[in-house]
């Protein structure tokens, strides 16, 4: 069977569907380097240049993208037309990675705070393969808790059909969060919930 993907993202983009989901609390700035060689010669490189104090590696290539469970999950059903709403924390900085890389979710419930949650995720060779090694700073999302939800939040929450909380293993009011939440869409509104433990 021949699928022609380009045609099938194309019809998928314009249906619009009528639910209404509202996706928390994780967004990160996700900055990847992709070295162009193996582990054991970017550590060769690595202990070259502090040998010599310190320096740059003028080797392989940088980029920024949107991370975060919840800000990918709202972004892929923004793709497709779902009426979706992340509540994070982030900083002015992050703000604009979302507004680039974020279309179409609704983010009037982003909070602007002073910290950002990053995650550095180099890329190499080892082994005849590459993998990712990732280095993260969870930063405001360390302690996303109940009490950071305002009553716009709270609306939203109750009139979703769909509400989503991602990564509870880096949330130290993970547990809490859960249980408030849920329990509100259980005995305020009407909506399915999902949790994704991270």
């Amino acid at each position: 069977m021949n699928f022609n993907l380009e045609a099938l993202s194309d019809k998928l983009s314009k249906v619009k569907v009528n639910v209404k989901v509202t996706a928390l609390p994780d967004f990160f700035i996700d900055h990847f380097y992709i070295y162009p060689s193996n582990l054991n010669e970017l550590i060769r490189d690595l202990i070259e240049v502090a040998s010599k104090g310190g320096g740059n590696i003028f080797k392989g290539e940088h980029y920024f993208l949107r991370g975060g469970c919840a800000a990918n999950f709202a972004a892929a059903l923004a793709r497709l037309n779902v009426n979706v709403k992340l509540i994070t924390k982030t900083s002015k900085f992050g703000f604009e990675i979302l507004r680039m890389y974020a279309e179409n979710v609704d983010l009037s419930h982003v909070k602007i705070v002073d910290d950002q949650a990053i995650t550095f995720i180099l890329e190499v060779g080892f082994n005849d393969r590459r993998v990712n090694i990732m280095i993260s700073n969870p930063g405001p999302i360390r302690k996303f808790c109940f009490e950071d939800l305002d009553s716009h939040d709270l609306n939203e929450i109750v009139n979703s059909d769909i509400v989503a909380i991602f990564t509870w293993n880096a949330n130290l009011c993970g547990t809490e969060l859960v249980e408030k939440v849920f329990n509100i869409v259980k005995f305020n509104g009407h909506g399915k919930t999902y949790l994704d433990l991270g």
